[in-house]
């Protein structure tokens, strides 16, 4: 009999450790490129309430910090607000975006969809080492999509690469960088 209760036992164990959930994800893709973005450990909060979030994009290793928050009630809502920096290629980038969520289920699905509802708008720059460059602003409908999904540490091999290395210049050289109005040192 003890025979049979610990094989039911390791059985028993073996199923529960077989079926614990994945850790769950957000990803966030623009459908104008930039590779998908992955919110690791994120998951939608509940209603009315915000999460800090990190963001990492695999096709060209930036980061995004930022919030996720959901509507109070009715129409089911994810509000992203994030601010993303790269340096290969060197941009910036801030927006807050709307994006729908399930009706019944108050989530997100598990895929991208075509017909998620979104909407953003925000300020981006391209700018070359050391200098500056001015601000554009963008507002756009339904180019942001939004799922669950689970992060694959595997997509971000080879793509990370320090922001000296991509300008084939040793850290902390080249020219400050000058503002409009700022006198020469």
């Amino acid at each position: 009999m003890l025979c049979k209760g610990l094989m039911l036992s390791a059985s028993l164990g073996l199923a529960l450790v077989s079926t614990a959930p994945a850790r769950a994800d957000i990803c966030f893709e623009y459908n104008s490129g930039g590779g998908v973005g992955y919110a690791v450990g994120a998951k939608v909060p509940a209603a009315n309430t915000c999460e800090r979030v990190t963001v990492v994009f695999s096709a060209y290793g930036a980061v995004a910090t930022g919030s996720i928050c959901t509507s109070p009630g009715g129409f089911p809502t994810l509000v992203y607000q994030y601010s993303l920096s790269a340096c290969t290629p060197p941009y910036f980038e801030s927006a807050t975006c709307h994006v729908e969520l399930n009706i019944g289920t108050q989530d997100l699905p598990s895929q991208p969809t075509g017909s998620q509802r979104s909407s953003c708008s925000g300020v981006s720059t391209h700018m070359p080492p050391g200098q500056y460059a001015p601000m554009s602003g963008f507002s756009n409908a339904d180019a942001l999509k939004a799922w669950n999904c689970t992060f694959d540490p595997n997509a971000l091999v080879g793509h990370f690469h320090t922001c000296h290395d991509f300008f084939g210049a040793s850290p902390r050289t080249g020219p400050t960088p000058q503002y409009p109005g700022q006198k020469s040192d």
